[in-house]
């Protein structure tokens, strides 16, 4: 008669049929240990890694170019609709001449910002739209 310890005591109420700990250990080792590894892991590996470097190149492409490449390179600047002052004017200006676009509120709009004309009931996106300048038309 053989003397047990408590582990392989538990362990054999818990092991079904004819298993010990060896051959738990081979069925759980011996599935990463195969000879071959499956063609379909190799198609998804495959079809994973060039979805990654269509990523990093994105990625990379964004970093190096900045975020023009979305559409997003030509500003609108919208000033308060409040009286024009020198330096208002003159910011205005500064902006024009870089480039940018500005918008000029009509004089029927009472309004001093875009807070309050939403306030008011303005359909303000239409008004920027329509009212949106630059260069010599501004």
């Amino acid at each position: 008669m053989s003397i047990k310890s408590k582990a392989l005591i538990r362990a054999e109420k818990l092991l079904p049929g004819n298993q010990d700990f060896t051959s738990i250990t081979n069925d759980i080792a011996g599935v990463p240990e195969q000879k071959r590894t499956p063609i379909q892991w190799w198609l998804l590996f495959g079809l994973s890694l060039s979805l990654l470097s269509i990523f990093v190149g994105s990625v990379g492409f964004l970093i190096c170019e900045g975020t023009g490449i979305w559409g997003i390179n030509n500003p609108v600047w919208i000033y308060d609709n409040e009286p024009r002052n020198r330096e208002i004017v003159n910011r205005i200006d500064r902006t024009i001449d870089k480039g940018d676009s500005v918008v000029i509120f009509p004089s029927s709009i009472d309004e001093k910002d875009i807070n309050d004309m939403v306030i008011a009931g303005h359909d303000v996106q239409k008004i920027v739209e329509c009212n949106t300048y630059s260069g010599l038309e501004a």
